[in-house]
């Protein structure tokens, strides 16, 4: 008897030990929008986003950023073109100047002052990779990177100022 009961121990030690140190992988997708100053300007953004919080109600934002010549800046996570939570409106100041709007993209109408539409993703330019983070107790997880970089160019501008 104490054979067997040795013999049991053994077996629910190693399946202990098996259940405990599989190896454990978790795969996510990571999307971020880039606005890119290629401008010799520093440029003042205001980005208004229409979400729809988890009770139903609209929720109206806006995020201001500043960005550098040559510079660029994270201006939305996740999928911009989501129902529930989307960029409406982009004006953008230049900083000298932050009374007239030097252009300005509002979906579902024509650019001003810009001969290419922020709201059309075939403008964007898309990089894509994958990346992979090793945690300890055999975790991996392994995120894929898509990121749209939206330039802002001087040779778009219509009415240089």
């Amino acid at each position: 008897m104490k054979k067997v009961n040795k013999i049991f121990i053994v077996f629910f030690f190693v399946i202990y030990l098996f259940t405990n140190c599989k190896k454990e992988e978790q795969l996510s997708l990571s999307q971020e929008y880039y606005l890119k100053n290629e401008t010799t300007d520093t440029l003042v953004c205001k980005i208004n986003i229409e979400a729809i919080n988890i009770n139903g109600d609209l929720l109206l934002l806006q995020n201001n950023y500043i960005i550098n010549s040559n510079e660029y800046k994270k201006i939305f996570a996740g999928n911009m073109f989501s129902e529930n939570h989307k960029i409406k409106s982009v004006f953008i100041y230049k900083l000298k100047d932050t009374l007239n709007v030097f252009i300005k993209f509002e979906y579902g109408q024509n650019p001003l002052n810009y001969k290419v539409d922020f709201f059309n993703i075939e403008n964007w330019e898309k990089i894509e990779y994958v990346k992979d983070y090793h945690y300890e107790h055999n975790y991996t997880r392994y995120c894929a990177y898509r990121n749209y970089y939206f330039h802002i160019d001087t040779s778009n501008i219509i009415i240089k100022q």
